[in-house]
């Protein structure tokens, strides 16, 4: 599913609930800092993340944001040593 049509679903309060959470999550423990796009200088380039979402076999709702990898430069956005 999208996340259009998961959004449409009656559990939208709890996908959002989680997606929250997981951002909240990522950014205590500075995975990113969150801008908004005019605050990004034009001659940088922003990496955009997708969204993941599940049902789990205990029927909690659980979400994870990803950056998108085809967009990362290994030793400037992450170090491949250290995976």
């Amino acid at each position: 599913m999208t996340y259009e049509e998961v959004m449409k679903t009656a559990n939208k309060p709890k996908r959002d609930q989680a997606l929250k959470q997981e951002h909240e999550r990522m950014a205590a423990i500075n995975v990113w800092k969150s801008v908004l796009r005019c605050e990004v200088p034009k001659h940088a380039k922003a990496i955009t993340t997708s969204s993941t979402m599940k049902t789990k076999a205990n029927g909690k709702l659980g979400a994870r944001v990803n950056p998108r990898g085809f967009v990362l430069i290994d030793g400037k956005h992450y170090n491949s040593h250290n995976i």
